[in-house]
């Protein structure tokens, strides 16, 4: 890559980097091909964070009786089975 192009490009990404592409295209000068292709030579990715699912009244209910059933359930065979709170 060009390095009149990358500087300018993480530059923004370090002060900004919650920032779009098409941010950082737009402050940085550098067309958006070319940001995608800067991140990527980077290993950095563009990452939106959104929720997806909110809980609402109820919910509580609705997975105290999810987790009982987990809890309660017969496996076949269980040693064939591993549940873990890695990812808690």
């Amino acid at each position: 890559q060009n390095e009149e192009c990358v500087v300018p490009a993480l530059a923004y990404v370090e002060n900004n980097p919650h920032a779009s592409v098409r941010d950082i295209s737009k402050e940085s000068g550098v067309s958006k091909s070319s940001v995608h292709r800067i991140l990527k030579m980077q290993t950095l990715y563009p990452y939106r964070f959104s929720i997806e699912q909110t809980l609402r009244p109820g919910d509580e209910i609705r997975r105290m009786h999810c987790c009982w059933y987990f809890l309660t359930l017969q496996l076949p065979n269980p040693s064939k089975c591993r549940i873990s709170d890695f990812l808690l």
